[in-house]
C-alpha cells in the first residue's frame, strides 16, 4: 500500500544567499524531491519559501523537524495539499501575494 501524499511546506526564513541551498540539502539528504518550489519576499529581511513534495507522514515530520533546525529558518508550517480547506486554493501558493491574500493564506494555514 502506498501511503505517500502531497504536502505543502511553508518556510519563513532569512532572505539571503544559501537559504535555498540549505533547504534543498535537507530534502536531498532524506531522498525527497521537490515537486514545486516558490519563493517570495514577505517582510524586510525574511522570505517565504513554499515547497510541494510527496512523502509519507513519518518522512514529512522528519523533513519538517530538520528544516526547523536550520539556522536561517524562523518558522515552518506543513499542510496536506488536499486539506487546505481554502475557498481560494490558488491564493495559498501565490508568490507575490497582496496583503489581503496573505491574510487569507494565514487563515487557511491556521485551520486544522
Amino acid at each position: 500500500m502506498n501511503d505517500e501524499v502531497r504536502w505543502i511546506l511553508y518556510v519563513r526564513a532569512d532572505h539571503r544567499t544559501g537559504t535555498i541551498v540549505a533547504l534543498a540539502g535537507v530534502f536531498a539528504t532524506r531522498g525527497v524531491n521537490f515537486d514545486a518550489l516558490a519563493t517570495g519576499e514577505s517582510a524586510e529581511g525574511t522570505g517565504l519559501v513554499t515547497v510541494t513534495f510527496v512523502a509519507n507522514e513519518r518522512r514529512q515530520r522528519l523533513l519538517a523537524r530538520s528544516v526547523e533546525r536550520l539556522a536561517v529558518v524562523h518558522s515552518v508550517l506543513v499542510r496536506r495539499a488536499d486539506d487546505l480547506g481554502c475557498a481560494r486554493p490558488r491564493c495559498c501558493s501565490c508568490l507575490r501575494a497582496s496583503r489581503s491574500c496573505r491574510r487569507r493564506m494565514r487563515a487557511c494555514a491556521g485551520r486544522g
